[in-house]
């Protein structure tokens, strides 16, 4: 296990700590979804970017949130969220977190149901 500098990490976590953290409402996991959705426009499907790491952290916070908030989605082999700042939708993969897809046009992805 890496010992890890507690000093560096303070310097490099506070300026993060406002854009990266448990969303604890729809306002806040609002925030997280665009983050996310900024990323999926600069990283892709590039799995070695170095950025690509944060998608799937960012993934988990959303799944996290929607199966405490979101019991319909909870369930859902490949679950949907939507970002309400840019009307985008993103879809992953459930179990592992994922991106397997994002709404080009403004409606969910598919036919799955929208999370409200």
């Amino acid at each position: 296990m890496q010992n890890l500098d507690l000093e560096k990490a303070v310097n490099a976590w506070s300026p993060l700590a406002s854009a990266l953290f448990v969303p604890h409402s729809e306002e806040e996991l609002d925030r997280i979804v665009a983050l996310l959705d900024e990323l999926i426009d600069e990283v892709g499907e590039d799995e070695t970017h170095p950025l690509a790491s944060l998608m799937e952290v960012l993934s988990v916070l959303i799944e996290h949130y929607e199966a405490a908030h979101v019991p319909e989605l909870a369930s859902a082999e490949h679950p949907q969220v939507h970002n309400a700042e840019n009307d985008r939708w993103v879809k992953r993969e459930s179990e592992t977190g994922k991106l397997i897809d994002h709404g080009e046009d403004r409606g969910p992805i598919k036919e799955e149901r929208k999370a409200k």
